[in-house]
């Protein structure tokens, strides 16, 4: 039902624009291609894949840990095993390094990755321009508009992860960030 209104209305919104079109000025015309390319931007920057950066390493979701794990550097903590309570297959390792966890599956593939703010250090970077203590202004202009915000979170959906960052309790800070596969 939403989908048939959406449709609608951008149905409604094409015809109306293109009445207005012949009508329009070359200053109207170089506003709509400024709003455009900016539409264009934030679109491209929503349908690329999220990543971390790391010790200038791109961590992706379901990449192979084999592949990127020598070159994060020493973790700061031991790793720590989770095994499921149902006695299922899917034993996560949690591995820590200077403000970010990566999380993979039986320490094969990245399944999670996250910018903790319950650790110490600010070197990890949310698709390389997002890090702890940037503001919201910064986030919203570097990654476009969220697909969800809430008090203390805004949701992203970036090609394969749903990006949740979180903020502080002002609104007004990151604070971390979790890297998910997309449902």
């Amino acid at each position: 039902m939403k989908l048939k209104r959406f449709i609608a209305a951008l149905a409604t919104g094409v015809v109306l624009i293109g009445s207005l079109a012949a009508c329009g000025s070359k200053s109207d015309d170089k506003k709509k291609t400024e709003a455009t390319t900016a539409a264009t931007e934030q679109q491209n920057t929503a349908s690329a894949d999220a990543f971390l950066s790391y010790n200038g390493v791109e961590l992706k979701l379901n990449a192979a840990w084999a592949d990127v794990k020598d070159k994060l550097g020493s973790e700061t903590a031991p790793s720590e095993t989770i095994t499921p309570c149902d006695g299922g297959d899917y034993i996560q390792i949690m591995h820590y390094y200077n403000g970010m966890v990566v999380t993979t599956l039986r320490d094969e593939t990245i399944v999670m990755l996250s910018m903790d703010m319950s650790l110490e250090g600010n070197d990890a970077l949310l698709n390389g321009k997002i890090k702890k203590g940037d503001s919201l202004d910064a986030v919203k202009e570097a990654l476009g508009a969220p697909a969800s915000e809430d008090a203390g979170m805004l949701v992203y959906n970036m090609g394969n992860a749903t990006v949740m960052i979180y903020l502080d309790d002002n609104n007004t800070a990151v604070t971390g960030a979790n890297l998910m596969k997309a449902n």
